[in-house]
């Protein structure tokens, strides 16, 4: 069992994308929100490609897996 915290993992599965790291190879969570209320394809299938991200910030529907951008921006501003 890993012991990195979820917000762990879920920073290193987006910094995966350049487009939200910066030069520092920080994570830019501006893009990160931006790309998603703009529901970016790559941004969503980042997401999805993990089991447990992928429970936190989708809802399932009638075995369709929905974006819920709202868990994101909620878990984006606890941070």
């Amino acid at each position: 069992m890993s012991s990195q915290s979820f917000s762990e993992k879920l920073v290193e599965l987006l910094k995966k994308d350049p487009r939200f790291v910066d030069d520092e190879g920080e994570l830019v969570k501006a893009a990160v929100i931006d790309k998603a209320w703009k529901i970016d394809r790559e941004l969503v299938k980042l997401l999805l490609s993990d089991r447990n991200i992928k429970e936190k910030f989708f809802d399932e529907i009638e075995g369709h897996w929905i974006f819920n951008i709202n868990t994101l921006r909620l878990f984006n501003n606890s941070e």
